[in-house]
C-alpha cells in the first residue's frame, strides 16, 4: 500500500516544477512530502478502520458510496471547508458550507476542530 502512495510523490506534476538552489532545501522539501504522505495514510487508515463498524457507507463526491474510501476521496470531502477569522480573533465556519460531521466522527476528531483555537 505504501508503494502506491509513493507514486504520488514521484508524479512529475507534483515534484517536477521544484526549483531550489540548495540541496538541503530539496531534502527538506522531500521530508515535508513524506510527512504529508504519512498524514494522508493515517487519515485513510483511520476512516477505513472506523468504517468496518458502520452499517451505512460513506457518501463521497459524485454520490459514490464506499465502505473503503481512498485517502484522496476522503480529502475531497474536506475540499470546500473554509474558516473565517473574525476581527476578535475567533474562528467561524460559513453557514452555507456543510461540515462533514460523519467524517469527523470517523476520524475521531471533535466537531469544533476547524474553529477551536488551541491553548498556548
Amino acid at each position: 500500500m505504501v508503494e502506491r502512495h509513493f507514486a504520488f510523490i514521484k508524479d512529475p506534476k507534483i515534484v517536477g516544477p521544484v526549483y531550489m538552489k540548495k540541496p538541503q532545501r530539496v531534502e527538506a522539501l522531500a521530508y515535508v512530502f513524506l510527512m504529508a504522505l504519512l498524514v494522508f495514510s493515517i487519515l485513510q487508515r483511520r476512516v477505513r478502520r472506523a468504517m468496518k463498524h458502520e452499517e451505512e457507507p460513506l457518501i463521497l463526491h459524485g454520490n459514490v458510496k464506499s465502505f473503503n474510501p481512498t485517502g484522496q476521496r476522503i480529502l475531497q470531502l474536506l475540499t470546500h471547508m473554509m474558516v473565517i477569522k473574525m476581527p476578535d480573533g475567533s474562528r467561524q465556519l460559513p453557514d452555507n458550507i456543510p461540515v462533514p460531521e460523519r467524517l469527523l466522527r470517523l476520524l475521531s476528531l471533535p466537531g469544533d476542530v476547524f474553529t477551536r483555537i488551541p491553548d498556548t
